[in-house]
């Protein structure tokens, strides 16, 4: 593993930690799975099929692992960001159906991840 990966995997670990405290391991790890995981999977899909991008010097499975990592980090960033835009400090998962953010905290938290990333991007390229 090389050393931008295990920055990466630490860094995820720390908010899942983070998460865990705040609403439980079983929370935390479906919060990993829903936005690391899945994202991986799906980025590791076309970067296997297509190859429309590449890192130089890295592996496949590298790029899975990173991005798997990474958008976790990153969705972790983006939901506690955008509750503290909508005005609140979750203290558990269900407080988000009683102050009616059931859709408004995932549109506002996948939208800042996005916007993100694409500004970011270019800058890493």
């Amino acid at each position: 593993m090389n050393e931008s990966l295990l920055q990466v995997v630490l860094v995820a670990a720390l908010w899942f930690g983070y998460l865990a405290s705040r609403f439980g391991g079983w929370n935390a790890a479906a919060f990993f799975v829903l936005n690391g995981v899945f994202c991986g999977i799906c980025d590791g899909l076309v970067y296997f099929g297509l190859r429309p991008y590449q890192y130089p010097g890295q592996s496949p499975l590298w790029v899975v692992g990173y991005i798997t990592f990474g958008w976790f980090g990153m969705a972790c960033l983006c939901f506690f960001l955008a509750d503290g835009m909508l005005g609140g400090q979750l203290d558990n998962w269900a407080e988000s159906t009683k102050r009616n953010l059931l859709w408004q905290l995932p549109l506002l938290s996948a939208s800042t991840a996005v916007l993100l990333d694409l500004m970011i991007d270019p800058l890493a390229g």
